[in-house]
């Protein structure tokens, strides 16, 4: 059985094309198999760049305001759109091999969720509104799929964590989980990348884990070091019975405490024994940013090193590489 590395996106280091390069040649001398582009910049402006360029919507203080929801249905969404990470890991793998590279997208739900209409409020926030989520953030998203797609990415992986804040054990803002099922079967269809996965963060409900399970994304991936409460919920059954891998956090992205190679193999070890061969991907349970202190940020990269290094060793000595 093979087991596969990968990290979820972000790093505490400053946004430049050095920093980029430099830690695509770190996690490559680790031996990182499916390598991420790494997200410096914010996860929800970088995304909405071709909304901000067009001047449909704008940086506020807590999020980015609509002023014309009338104005923002009418966006022209190009077929597709690349982020310049996605370009300099593609290029970088010219010099360096890796199992495979990942793109990490930020997806409908989430993106939506942080742009308001008229003031910053949750009651105003656009995720309300399904007519926009799915004429403008799908349609917005789905470009960026075919970006990587276009680039022949291995791996995408839609980052979607304000899905456990909005499903838990009612829907807020009105969805039902066959309309959640539907938006995100509708963001991949006819998407031909080999692996299509979904992350969602945080205490999963019931009802979010039936919800994934009924969508056709093949990898489901979540916290599961600082959340251990996520494998109540979850089954080998499950997974075995609607063709789903899981992806399972074995180190916090969180606490600057390095866990060893031993508590990282009782972790494999503890996810190997719930999911069995359905367990196709470890790594940290979220991004990297929430390390970052201000003025230490070559302190806490070398943390962030360190972890990955640390799963890479737990899995060679488990003999799952």
């Amino acid at each position: 059985m093979r087991v596969y590395t990968t990290h979820v996106g972000s790093f505490p280091l400053e946004y430049s094309i050095n920093n980029i390069k430099r830690i695509i040649t770190d996690l490559h001398n680790i031996n990182i198999d499916f390598m991420g582009y790494p997200q410096l910049r914010d996860f929800i402006s970088m995304y909405l760049e071709p909304l901000i360029r067009e001047g449909l919507i704008k940086e506020t203080k807590g999020g980015y305001l609509c002023d014309d929801i009338n104005n923002l249905l009418k966006a022209e969404i190009s077929e597709t759109y690349t982020v310049n990470e996605a370009i300099f890991l593609k290029e970088m793998t010219k010099e360096y091999k890796f199992t495979g590279i990942k793109g990490s997208i930020t997806g409908p739900f989430t993106l939506s969720s942080r742009v308001y209409a008229g003031r910053v409020s949750m009651f105003s926030a656009l995720i309300a509104n399904k007519n926009i989520v799915r004429n403008v953030f799908i349609p917005l998203v789905k470009a960026y799929i075919r970006g990587l797609e276009k680039l022949n990415y291995d791996m995408v992986i839609i980052d979607e964590p304000i899905l456990s804040v909005i499903v838990g054990k009612r829907i807020l803002y009105k969805y039902t989980s066959n309309e959640i099922i539907s938006y995100l079967n509708e963001l991949i269809e006819g998407i031909k990348i080999k692996y299509v996965g979904i992350h969602v963060c945080g205490r999963l409900s019931k009802t979010l884990v039936n919800i994934l399970l009924n969508t056709n994304f093949k990898i489901l991936d979540h916290e599961f070091k600082c959340t251990p409460q996520n494998y109540e919920v979850y089954s080998y059954e499950m997974l075995e019975e609607n063709d789903k891998y899981i992806g399972v956090g074995v180190v916090s992205s969180k606490d600057i405490k390095v866990e060893s190679v031993k508590e990282i193999k009782e972790e494999i070890n503890k996810a190997l024994s719930k999911f069995k061969n359905r367990l196709l991907l470890v790594k940290p349970d979220c991004g990297f940013a929430g390390l970052r202190i201000v003025g230490q940020e070559e302190e806490c990269y070398k943390i962030a090193l360190a972890k990955l290094n640390n799963i890479e060793k737990a899995l060679k000595e488990l003999n799952l590489k």
